[in-house]
């Protein structure tokens, strides 16, 4: 196609705004307003008519000026409905600049289109982000222009001839322009990737000769709930998955009832021949040929740029942001002016007093809430509401937004009110449905930790949908070896890789019914859990592991909609939770009840300690320790050998003061040591670096426990090295099928082993308690434990019991190791509190001599007040809890180290997270962490960005763990 023909049909097909738009591949009119049908406009139309009759309100009356007097139908509050802002950009005038430059050198745009495959970010259903290709058509901007050269040489030699040659209009730009075109290009040329916007700013200009008036555009900002729910609707403007019909096109409704205002591009001199008293008030000002509705005007707008809103149903504050993304044609300075509008009209929304920290705290803490249309661009590819309010605040205004501000607003994720779309849609009915379900999951998946639930909403006929839930949890049990099957003679565990060995028929399946018998005794034994709550059992035997998954019966609900919502909370509060927190004894009772039925070996280490209850007067006695049963009624619970009540003085530290005798400080040692509070005035960045006090005690410990460990074992091996001796001090020893002992004679001759135990991965514990007060004084013991599970081997049962009689008699040894290890901890935090008391002495000092200097009542003025307030504020901070994606360098390994490590952090009291091994295996972690705040004045979220967060993402804190993501939503007091 020659040009001249293509600007023809350029004028024909473009340029002709007030005659019917052609689709090339149609040669058709193309009807404009084509989406918005009858029954689509409804429930805008309903708004409408309520507000006209006073029975609602319309929004955002704030933003927009009083109505003009004699306005037709006008707003219940007195304001307009719609308002003009004056538009003439520069950006417009340098492109039109730079065209006619080019123009007379020469150059004649040739524009075209080239599809390319782009990667982005985005959101996929499950919340996740991911990579995904995506085709886009890029405008290609080329000039040409024929150029004149004679041939210099050859037989051609003088000849005279025309060439064509053609570049970028960048290039141009960069060769011809001015600083401040070249500047221009440099921030605008991203808009002119498409065509449209190419066209309106280059071609369309060069094809009328420039003869556009400047001013051509005016600004429309309206908030008429029908102008809002047609903001798709407009033939000029590309497809929206708003648009009736697409993908999300209820949102366009749920908009129009609660959502913002909409920014709408507009010609200038159409728009100025509507009259003010039809523009402010409640009639429709655009025709609409769907309807027969005349309007007040033919144009139409040719972009469009919606207002988010934001809520904060508390204060009762509203905010409309900017969205990220103009439709129709991006026209530089169309954001620009309607950003700076709602800034400079919302401005006080955000900057209080000067300061903008209350507004962070309020969007931190999750009091603002998104509503109207739900899909939202911004957070479809990966960014957060946050980032809308933080692009409205200009960088040329720096009262009240510190730069630390500016991050924590940029950084906010904003959740969307699902009770604000339209509740008679069934597609707004199943997101806001799904919306429950997704905190739900969230949630329990978080606290469990051994559960892990998924629900789903899902739509059955045209009006209807019902809810899916599913539920498992892993019981994981020791597996037999091979000499232990053979030397018991032990059942085989039935499964599915195994079914042949159980020979033909149906042999098989009656040893899976006896196995899955076994099962339910013991599920049955275990309290709050009956077999009928299971529906299938999968059983998995590796080398080392039987695993043994449970799928939970599905919640029975009654009722389709969102009544079965209600149903599935019952479910999860009835049922799945006793799946989770008696998953332990669960673990145990199956145990007891496959070692019953011969599948597993007897657990003799569990029934020596359990004959040792009670012993009196035996050599193995100990003086300082007691074994005795975890629940008396509940054998399955376990053994504990403990320190005895009576032996606790054994094991006593010392006499230490709680009050300072001579300043009056209290020492809070006991609270320090076992990790419920922390030396005052120590560095924090040291503190979270090497863990709390009670950590770093704990690996001192360990290590000189580790020590006492290693005397005991030699000790072991000089009694066994004894003729004759009798292994009866050290308990009877497993030596493993090699060493099987026959009798006392072939025991002393054969090889021995000594048991070790490994304290490090035992259910080892220890806490520090006041033994006896005094005043001012305490004394101070150590109280340990140590755990014989229910499947305890003779070997585990002889290293707890030869470790414990070690100690037993060697209580010195610990004794002096751990005043060695809690004295210096005592004097630093003596110390510290003599050093806060003396710097809270000379705060209270100045404050009533600065009110004496100001002539006032230091007493009226809570001069005399100490600090002693900020410490009561700590004492009384709240519980809250927030759910975290923490992601886990591979291989994962010792996950229950790191979540201890979370632990140590200030503030932080529980880590509960999900164990599903698929979870675990991608390195991701699901994690419910219960906190609370240094002070009462402090905001929940602030302290999770300020203190949880970079702690964790700290690689001396909690190595190899960082944090995904901070689970919007999940924020809750407790």
């Amino acid at each position: 196609m020659d040009f001249q023909k293509m600007v023809r049909q350029f004028r024909e097909n473009v340029i002709d705004e007030n005659g019917p738009q052609l689709r090339p591949q149609l040669r058709q009119p193309q009807l404009i307003n084509e989406m918005a049908s009858e029954r689509y406009r409804e429930t805008a139309e309903e708004k409408v008519g309520n507000i006209n009759a006073g029975r609602e309100n319309l929004a955002w009356g704030s933003l927009f000026p009083e109505a003009a007097e004699g306005t037709n139908s006008p707003a219940p509050d007195g304001r307009a409905t719609r308002m003009i802002l004056d538009f003439v950009p520069d950006q417009m005038k340098m492109a039109v600049q730079i065209g006619k430059k080019l123009t007379k050198l020469g150059w004649i745009p040739s524009f075209d289109e080239k599809e390319v495959t782009q990667k982005r970010t985005v959101r996929n259903a499950q919340g996740e982000e991911e990579r995904v290709e995506t085709k886009e058509k890029i405008a290609q901007l080329k000039y040409h222009k024929k150029i004149k050269k004679v041939i210099p040489k050859g037989p051609r030699a003088g000849e005279e001839i025309e060439k064509v040659v053609v570049t970028k209009l960048g290039q141009l730009i960069q060769k011809h322009g001015t600083p401040e075109e070249k500047e221009f290009w440099t921030k605008e040329q991203i808009r002119f990737r498409d065509l449209d916007t190419a066209n309106e700013y280059f071609f369309k200009p060069h094809a009328r000769r420039f003869q556009d008036k400047e001013g051509a555009y005016a600004v429309m900002i309206t908030r008429h709930p029908i102008d809002v729910l047609r903001l798709s609707d407009f033939s000029g403007m590309k497809y929206s998955c708003w648009s009736e019909g697409g993908a999300y096109g209820h949102c366009s409704k749920d908009e129009a009832l609660t959502g913002g205002p909409v920014a709408f591009l507009v010609p200038k001199e159409e728009i100025e021949k509507v009259s003010l008293q039809d523009l402010h008030g409640l009639e429709e000002v655009f025709f609409d040929a769907d309807v027969d509705e005349p309007g007040k005007t033919s144009a139409q707008p040719s972009s469009r740029y919606r207002l988010v809103s934001l809520k904060n149903y508390e204060t009762g504050r509203e905010l409309a942001v900017p969205a990220q993304k103009v439709y129709g044609i991006d026209v530089p300075g169309f954001k620009s002016i309607v950003s700076d509008f709602m800034w400079k009209a919302q401005k006080d929304i955000i900057v209080r007093n000067g300061d903008s920290q209350e507004f962070v705290d309020e969007l931190l803490a999750g009091d603002w809430t998104r509503t109207g249309g739900q899909y939202s661009d911004q957070e479809n590819y990966g960014g957060t509401i946050g980032e809308l309010v933080a692009n409205m605040i200009p960088e040329s205004d720096d009262a009240g937004v510190s730069n630390e501000q500016y991050g924590d607003i940029s950084a906010a994720d904003v959740t969307y009110d699902v009770s604000s779309g339209s509740p008679e849609e069934i597609d707004n009915q199943i997101d806001q449905a799904q919306e429950r379900l997704d905190t739900m999951m969230q949630e329990w998946n978080g606290q469990m930790t051994h559960v892990s639930v998924w629900m789903e909403a899902e739509q059955y006929d045209e009006n209807d949908f019902y809810i899916s839930t599913s539920a498992d949890t892993l019981v994981s049990i020791p597996a037999p070896t091979d000499e232990q099957v053979e030397k018991y003679n032990l059942s085989l565990v039935p499964h599915y890789d195994n079914r042949n060995e159980f020979g033909a028929g149906q042999d098989y399946w009656d040893y899976k019914r006896s196995f899955e018998k076994t099962i339910d005794e013991g599920i049955d034994a275990t309290e709050n859990l009956e077999n009928y709550e299971y529906e299938d059992l999968e059983v998995n035997l590796t080398e080392s592991w039987i695993e043994l998954r449970f799928q939970l019966r599905s919640a029975d609900i009654m009722n389709h909609g969102m009544e079965g919502v209600d149903e599935v909370e019952y479910w999860l509060d009835q049922q799945v939770e006793f799946w989770d927190t008696h998953h332990d004894e669960l673990r145990r009772n199956i145990i007891v009840a496959l070692q019953a039925d011969e599948y597993l070996p007897p657990a003799k280490g569990f029934a020596s300690a359990k004959a040792d209850i009670g012993k009196e007067g035996v050599p193995n006695t100990f003086k300082n320790f007691e074994v005795e049963m975890m629940d008396d009624e509940k054998p399955s619970e376990g053994i504990i050998i403990g320190t005895k009540e009576q032996g606790r003085l054994n094991f006593a530290l010392g006499v230490y003061d709680t009050i300072d005798k001579a300043t009056g400080a209290e020492i809070p040692l006991l609270a320090v040591i076992n990790g419920r509070a922390r030396i005052r005035d120590e560095d924090y960045d040291f503190s979270r670096a090497q863990g709390n006090v009670r950590q770093r005690i704990e690996k001192a410990l360990v290590a000189e426990l580790q020590k006492i460990e290693d005397e005991a074992e030699e000790y072991a091996k000089k009694q066994l090295s004894l003729p004759l001796g009798s292994p009866e001090p050290q308990g009877e020893l497993d030596l493993g099928a090699e060493y099987e002992r026959e009798d006392r004679l072939s025991y002393e001759r054969k090889p021995q082993r000594v048991p070790e135990f490994d304290f490090t991965n035992s259910d080892f514990g220890f806490r520090f308690d006041v033994i006896e007060s005094m005043e001012n004084k305490v004394l101070i013991g150590i109280h340990m434990d140590f755990e014989v599970a229910v499947d305890a081997t003779e070997e585990n049962y002889d290293a707890i019991k030869a470790f414990v009689t070690y100690l037993d008699g060697n209580k010195d040894r610990l004794v002096e190791a751990l005043q060695n290890l809690i004295d210096p901890y005592y004097e630093a935090i003596r110390a510290s509190s003599i050093n806060m008391q003396k710097g809270e002495h000379e705060r209270v000092k100045q404050k009533v001599t600065d009110a004496e200097a100001a002539g006032l009542d230091p007493l009226a003025t809570g001069a005399y007040a100490s600090g002693l307030r900020e410490a009561e504020e700590k004492k009384v901070a709240r519980l809250h809890q927030i759910v975290l994606v923490l992601s886990v360098e591979k291989p994962v390994r010792d996950i229950k180290g790191k979540l201890n490590n979370i632990r140590a952090i200030e503030g932080v009291t529980v880590v509960s997270h999900e164990t599903d091994d698929d979870v675990i295996h991608r390195g991701d972690i699901v994690a419910k962490v219960k906190f609370r705040t240094t002070s009462e004045s402090q905001r929940a979220m602030t302290y999770v960005h300020q203190t949880l967060v970079p702690a964790i993402n700290s690689s001396l804190t909690v190595p190899e763990v960082k944090v995904l993501e901070v689970v919007s939503g999940t924020l809750k007091e407790i």
